[in-house]
């Protein structure tokens, strides 16, 4: 039975792996969102005039830039509802915008969020009501001249900071007042979600006596200024938060931050994370601190705006992975919002990414960050928000994004660290023309429409993809399109939840199934294992997926996590942080047409799998180090991966070793000296792959020296078809070697060979006969080298270093033999010793590496001495 249960979990792991490439493409949970911009009608309404054709103008506006988003399968739409302490919809604290009917406080004659909220939904479009929480003017046009306005009704809430004016954030009533705000629109629309932008306090622009008397008042902790300017953004967004939850759990709340935060090691190390590429300038200069909200669980996502392309000086390829690590570490979501500022459309038969210039590019940039954000998020969470809205019209765009990587439609990410209510099927699924409706009790759900082609209706891959997925709808209705009917396709109907947890499909005129129950495998109920684990269970027949309850309590209410998968396994790794306490986990199976039971609800403890040598933060640690770590078991084996950046991503990787012990040492000449470096190890045995979580350790400090120059000696002539140079085995992290015709070594003229650690002979080739300078110097840095060697000076010859040149039947540099193949061949010492022998290869044969010295080399009755 172990044998088979073995067996089972192999073909799980198979299939998760199969399904995992199936669905790069386009996957089936993704948050694919735009920001909508209404502040300076940056793309909404272009039609602000207070006349009769106003509302109309606005609808059709509004109407095409949805379906644009429908056409690029775009499922979240950021709606900006207040930009300048203003509306967009109808507040019970503020006058309406003047971007909307061109007066500030003029209402129209319509209500544009409840319109934007009906279209999008209709379209199977979330809304989140973007907000921008503290700005009230950029200039004095049209703000303070209505009597509602808070230069009139409360004056002592407001900072200018040099014509920038903002509520001030560290009063409390301001605070509340957001609160209430973002309260009153929860109350009025049903909205998915609520985010902010990056604007915080005025950057660079906020002197002390702005806010002297407040930070007086309330700084019971005495913090720094800067501190306590931090601290009032927290309290604002953990206030929201809690408004949000007690509201309405399932209402996304995130917020857009700065590109680049904690670049600084002093920061990074205060939430235990490597620092981020870049440069932050949000911290100390709008006092904006989104790590705070992330570890304190105080917003569901992040949406760090990294407006910056693949390989610029702000790396996209760089910062992205660190959020998307950053957030995993935390329980979060990571949307990584992109620019569209520089997009242009890409001319036929043009394969390049960019434009000449650095700030454009072409729709296969947005294509590549895509595939970033997809290979760095965690939680079955990836996702990408673009800015703004307007530039999805650029041509060739949205084709490109939906031939691409948009292939098909996607539901939004799950919220699984709440338990939401679970749902059950449809019922009374009918068809009239191509209209298809049902009824269901609670009608906060939405609801996903499928139409499979009849060949494959028991097919589980297609049942669980979005390949045949129609769209999502906020009513018990949805319109087929008219090129499928029943004919050709059969309609599924499942029930989603705000939370996006997706139930069970009920297809039409199809009959009620048996109820079912998943059979638990691994690991077994009350077992000690190793963390994180793979939680596994009997297939189920024709499920199209799977819930995972996993909590720290058997009555599920102290939630870890709340997971749909696809396939019967779920990695703790990828969904949740254990801590080695007792667990609880139970499944539900998604069968069509059938009521699912829960599984037996089974728990679990033990030790979270780790590095034991050496300790996160270490320093001092040796270039040529011992790596150890937990024992997985005797059918262990192991994948230690040693990166310079956190990220681990391919090109960073220094070191990587297989190993079945759970020790081993890196090699000489593989780590710098004086370099922070990131480890961990990946264990595989018959039942789980586990990875330890990544530890942070140091290379010892040395004083480098300058190399010697071994050989050529100084004063001495070479003769030989290459300048080789050999420097002493110092301790290094790299050399430079320089050569030169002129013993002042002018930039221009000499010839630079720069070498990677221990590699300590090079060869400078293509050289003309005569007189050079060579010296080298020890790398201490990528950018810094000790002094340089004394110089050498040598008188080189084009040949061999071979005794009679004009009978030279074979050369030798370095270790290379170059002959005719299949000749014989021996090296001896001068003094007679057999050193190696053996045949010529084709054009190169490859001597073994010889001390230096004169050896003499027999070849076709020849005998020739050379030199190393």
């Amino acid at each position: 039975m172990k044998r088979n249960i073995q067996l089972i979990i192999l073909i799980l792991f198979l299939f998760i792996a199969s399904s995992i490439l199936a669905q790069e493409v386009s996957p089936k949970r993704e948050f694919r969102g735009a920001w909508l911009s209404t502040v300076w009608a940056i793309d909404w309404p272009t039609h602000r005039d207070n006349d009769a054709n106003a509302e109309k103008d606005q609808k059709i506006q509004m109407r095409e830039i949805l379906d644009r988003y429908v056409r690029a399968n775009i499922n979240v739409c950021f709606f900006q509802v207040r930009g300048f302490s203003d509306a967009f919809y109808n507040s019970a604290y503020e006058p309406w915008s003047q971007y909307l009917c061109g007066e500030r406080g003029k209402a129209p004659n319509y209500d544009p969020f409840q319109f934007v909220i009906d279209e999008a939904h209709a379209r199977g479009i979330e809304v989140h009501a973007w907000i921008n929480p503290y700005r009230y003017a950029t200039s004095a046009d049209n703000y303070g001249t209505l009597p509602t306005d808070y230069a009139n009704t409360h004056p002592d809430w407001l900072i200018d900071a040099g014509g920038t004016v903002i509520l001030n954030p560290g009063i409390p009533e301001v605070r509340q007042r957001i609160v209430d705000i973002v309260k009153d629109i929860l109350s009025k629309y049903n909205v998915d979600g609520i985010v902010f932008d990056d604007y915080f306090y005025p950057n660079g622009a906020m002197h002390d006596r702005y806010d002297d008397e407040q930070y007086v008042l309330y700084n019971p902790n005495n913090l720094s200024r800067a501190d306590w300017r931090r601290e009032q953004v927290n309290l604002m967004v953990a206030d929201v938060y809690k408004a949000i939850k007690d509201f309405a759990p399932w209402c996304r709340f995130g917020i857009g931050p700065a590109g680049v935060a904690a670049s600084s090691k002093e920061v990074a190390d205060k939430y235990g994370v490597t620092p981020c590429p870049g440069i932050d300038w949000q911290y100390n200069g709008i006092y904006s601190d989104p790590l705070a909200w992330i570890s304190s669980n105080t917003i569901d996502y992040i949406s760090p705006q990294v407006y910056w392309t693949i390989g610029s000086s702000s790396d996209y390829a760089k910062i992205t992975p660190w959020w998307g690590m950053v957030a995993h570490k935390f329980g979060r979501h990571n949307y990584v919002s992109a620019s569209l500022s520089s997009l242009q459309s890409e001319p036929r038969n043009v394969p390049q990414k960019r434009m000449p210039a650095v700030t454009n590019y072409y729709p296969q940039e947005t294509v590549d960050e895509i595939l970033i954000n997809r290979a760095s998020a965690k939680e079955n969470a990836p996702g990408m928000v673009f800015f703004s809205s307007n530039k999805l019209s650029t041509v060739g765009f949205i084709n490109k994004l939906v031939d691409n990587v948009y292939t098909h439609k996607a539901l939004p990410p799950v919220l699984t660290w709440f338990r939401a209510p679970e749902q059950g099927m449809v019922t009374n699924l009918t068809l009239t023309g191509q209209i298809l409706s049902w009824d269901y009790a609670d009608t906060r759900m939405r609801y996903g429409v499928y139409a499979i082609p009849k060949a494959e209706r028991h097919d589980r891959k297609a049942l669980s993809t979005m390949k045949y997925f129609l769209g999502m709808t906020y009513t018990t209705s949805f319109a087929l399109p008219s090129d499928v009917s029943v004919t050709t396709h059969d309609f599924a109907v499942t029930v989603i939840d705000r939370y996006a947890n997706e139930y069970a499909m009920r297809f039409l005129s199809e009959p009620l199934a048996a109820d079912v129950t998943p059979q638990l495998l691994f690991p077994a109920d009350n077992a000690d294992i190793l963390l994180p684990t793979m939680l596994t269970w009997q297939p189920v027949a024709d499920a199209s997926g799977y819930t995972v309850n996993l909590a720290y309590d058997a009555q599920f209410n102290n939630i870890i996590a709340v997971a749909q998968v696809d396939s019967a396994a779920f990695s703790t790794q990828q969904f949740a942080k254990m801590n080695g306490d007792k667990c609880y986990w139970r499944v539900l199976a998604h069968v069509p047409n059938a009521k699912s039971n829960y599984s037996e609800t089974r728990s679990f403890s033990g030790k979270v799998f780790a590095l034991t040598v050496p300790q996160d933060g270490e320093s001092e640690v040796s270039v040529a180090p011992t790596i150890a770590w937990d024992n997985a078991g005797a059918d262990a084996s192991y994948l230690c991966e040693i990166s310079d950046e956190s990220t681990f991503r391919a090109t960073n990787i220094v070191y990587s070793a297989t190993a079945k012990t759970n020790r081993l040492i890196v090699p000489a000449d593989v780590l710098k000296y004086s370099t922070n470096y990131y480890v961990r190890i990946t264990a595989t045995t018959q039942l789980f792959t586990i990875t330890s979580s990544t530890v942070m350790f140091t290379t010892e400090d040395i004083v480098m020296v300058p190399p010697a120059i071994l050989s050529p000696y100084n004063e001495t002539t070479v003769t030989s078809q290459a300048l080789r140079v050999t420097v002493s085995d110092t301790p290094n992290n790299g050399f430079r070697f320089e050569c030169s015709t002129t013993e002042s070594f002018p930039k221009r003229g000499t010839k630079i060979v720069q070498t990677a650690i221990g590699e300590r002979t090079v060869e400078f080739e293509g050289l003309a006969e005569g007189e050079y300078y060579l010296r080298a110097a020890t790398r201490i840095t990528a950018a810094t080298y000790t002094d340089f060697s004394p110089v050498v000076k040598v008188t080189y010859k084009i040949g061999t270093a071979i005794e009679d040149v004009s009978d030279a039947i074979a050369y030798v540099v370095g270790n290379r033999l170059y002959a005719s193949e299949g000749q014989s061949y021996t090296v001896y010492s001068v003094a007679g010793t057999l050193l190696v022998s053996g045949i010529t290869t084709a054009d190169v044969t490859i001597l073994p590496a010889l001390p230096q010295g004169i050896y003499c080399l027999r070849l076709s009755g020849k005998t020739l001495k050379f030199m190393q």
